[in-house]
């Protein structure tokens, strides 16, 4: 991400060829507008996800304000807008709980560098439409592997639950056990685990 021109030159939109990197992920001058983050999600998209989200962060992100304003040029707009605070707490659950129909996705967009050998990701009781739902992962990338342990929702399960694991080297999964029995509903080349319906506690390993 390069940093970020002026607010005036922003607002005018004239230096779109020389800006189009900065201004590329939202439209007009609200970033938080349209849903562009969600809709590449929704496209398996991630790395156009990412780029949008943290792209509408950097702009409406004021050191002299902790809030998020209407607009990135916030003169004559809402200084502090709670549609703005909302969408990106939104944006931000999504990359790492989704629903999609009867479909639970789970770090459906969540950045490669978070699975470099020893990081955790960790979602705690996040509501959803069937339920609370928390999980764990633990990269051990040198040792070849990732960890994941799951609780899923009880309240009403999902018909399937999909899971997004991101080799930090682009490696693709070789292989997938489920609580310690070979597993095979995954597709290496969208590094995406299929679960089927469950309420028990479940540790998948996929290994690489």
């Amino acid at each position: 991400m390069t940093e970020m021109p002026g607010h005036d030159s922003i607002l005018s939109f004239e230096k779109m060829e020389e800006n189009w990197f900065n201004l590329g992920g939202y439209g007009k001058t609200q970033p938080y507008l349209v849903h562009t983050a969600v809709g590449y999600l929704r496209r398996d998209e991630f790395k156009h996800c990412l780029r949008t989200f943290y792209n509408n962060f950097v702009a409406q992100c004021y050191h002299d304000i902790n809030a998020f304003p209407e607009h990135i040029c916030w003169r004559g707009a809402a200084d502090c807008k709670t549609y703005e605070e909302a969408m990106y707490l939104q944006q931000y659950r999504s990359l790492l709980v989704f629903e999609e129909g009867n479909e639970l996705w789970l770090a459906r967009a969540a950045s490669r560098h978070w699975f470099e050998d020893g990081k955790v990701i960790k979602v705690i009781k996040a509501p959803t439409f069937f339920g609370n739902v928390s999980y764990t992962i633990e990269s051990r990338a040198a040792k070849g592997k990732i960890i994941v342990l799951l609780e899923p929702p009880t309240r009403k399960m999902p018909d399937a639950i999909m899971l997004h694991l991101r080799h930090p080297d682009q490696k693709p999964i070789q292989s997938v056990t489920v609580n310690g029995q070979p597993y095979t509903n995954f597709n290496a080349d969208r590094e995406l685990i299929k679960l089927d319906k469950t309420a028990e506690k479940t540790e998948i390993i996929a290994l690489y």
